[in-house]
């Protein structure tokens, strides 16, 4: 599967998807730090990559048009949450279960709190 990765994600999460041998392109790697919300989306859609970010606000800044297409998965932490332990398992499980992520909708939360992984399609 092919994803991109906002300049928010962790490495750790991003080394877990390229260890399942899924191909990650990543917005800090290609040197394109602050580029916009629009040009992010418009490089997923143009590369057919599903985008993986902790912004929960990404949706509202692209237009209509790219939002009914782009496939977003969007990780949220709870307090005292965002520990290398659960950014391997957020990676970890994204690899391994994309599948039935992606039969969930377009957009998609993958919560952490109290230790727990929860995923809250369609919201």
């Amino acid at each position: 599967m092919k994803f991109l990765t906002d300049e928010n994600i962790s490495p750790i999460i991003i080394f877990e998807l390229r260890k399942e041998k899924h191909d990650v392109l990543d917005i800090k790697e290609e040197k394109m730090r602050g580029i916009s919300d629009r040009q992010i989306a418009k490089l997923a859609l143009t590369e057919k990559r599903i985008l993986i970010t902790l912004d929960k606000t990404f949706d509202y800044s692209v237009d209509m048009n790219v939002k009914e297409k782009l496939m977003l998965l969007i990780i949220s932490f709870g307090t005292h949450e965002e520990t290398r332990e659960n950014m391997k398992r957020v990676g970890t499980y994204i690899a391994q279960n994309i599948s039935m992520l992606i039969d969930s909708g377009k957009k998609c939360y993958i919560r952490v709190e109290n230790n727990t992984l929860s995923i809250m399609p369609n919201i």
